[in-house]
């Protein structure tokens, strides 16, 4: 008799076992959408969405963006370098300075570096550019 009534309770399990088993296992019914599977296609479309965003602003010409002028601050930034190194530079380390150079030298970096920022970060003005130096670099003034 216990022997029945254990096997009894066996079946019982199994039966309710399967269909827990079964319950889970079955897909949506076509009428209903999935919860999950819908959050997830929400949320892939809302990203797809943003991406396609950023690529069209990031994309589109703006309309206030100055152009720069890339020879130019190309040939500028090589010539203050040439000149530093050819005539400041060697000025020095031969010991002998010779202000008049220097002068015309660093003049030259000047009109060259003002020209250089404003092609870089240009004003929204249409300013004439001065290029003037603050100081007068006189030899009497250099050597004395």
């Amino acid at each position: 008799m216990i022997y029945q009534f254990a096997k009894v309770l066996v079946q019982i399990f199994i039966i309710v076992l399967l269909t827990a088993v079964y319950g889970q296992s079955q897909p949506p019914s076509p009428g209903l959408p999935d919860r999950e599977s819908d959050n997830t296609f929400k949320a892939m479309k809302s990203r797809s969405s943003e991406l396609e965003r950023l690529r069209r602003v990031n994309t589109s010409p703006r309309e206030n963006e100055p152009q720069l002028n890339l020879p130019l601050i190309y040939k500028d930034f090589n010539k203050i370098q040439l000149i530093n190194t050819e005539k400041l530079q060697k000025n020095n380390a031969a010991g002998n300075l010779n202000f008049p150079a220097i002068a015309k030298a660093s003049k030259d970096i000047k009109k060259r570096a003002m020209r250089l920022k404003s092609n870089l970060f240009p004003t929204s003005k249409n300013e004439d550019l001065k290029i003037e130096l603050k100081e007068d670099f006189r030899v009497e003034r250099l050597n004395g």
